[in-house]
């Protein structure tokens, strides 16, 4: 089974998703979201903690999707942060 933990704002927007192990985190818990991009002299890194609200399981795909709410508000710096974060990881994905 595929873990995907995914993390949004406090609007609901999608902010980013990253795939666990095997661990799963019980609602109310918190989980770090933390990873990093690069391209070239480009590199960001993002680290956010995210309080669990739910779980959803898609049978078909057998994927366990864990949804977290960020804890802290976001700054405009955290929004350019996230800006490039998605930039570089398309262009990684490219």
């Amino acid at each position: 089974m595929l873990v995907t933990y995914e993390l949004y704002d406090k609007e609901g927007e999608p902010l980013m998703d990253l795939e666990g192990k095997e661990y799963i985190a019980p609602i109310g818990s918190n989980v770090i979201f933390s990873d990093d991009a690069q391209e070239g002299k480009e590199f960001v890194a993002v680290e956010f903690v995210g309080k669990v609200l739910s779980h959803l399981y898609n049978v078909t795909s057998d994927t366990l999707y864990i949804d977290c709410e960020i804890n802290q508000d976001l700054t405009e710096h955290d929004d350019l942060r996230f800006v490039k974060y998605h930039e570089l990881k398309f262009k990684q994905s490219c």
